[in-house]
């Protein structure tokens, strides 16, 4: 999705299909705006992120394996 202002009912469906969510007919509608918002902001840090002053960052996630 190259602009989230194009974000159809179809394409909100395809998006909570592919992402395993249950999604009643006729939420699309209070989903958009919502959705919409987080993409922009993610545009947006994508965007910042990408600038060479950023490129050695990455985030702080550390993955632990459950002991027995």
């Amino acid at each position: 999705m190259s602009e989230s202002s194009d974000l159809s009912a179809e394409k909100i469906r395809a998006l909570a299909e592919a992402a395993g969510l249950s999604l009643e007919q006729g939420r699309e509608a209070a989903i958009s705006p919502i959705l919409t918002a987080w993409l922009a902001d993610a545009h947006e840090l994508n965007r910042k992120m990408s600038a060479r002053k950023h490129w050695a960052i990455g985030p702080l996630t550390v993955f632990t394996h459950p002991r027995k």
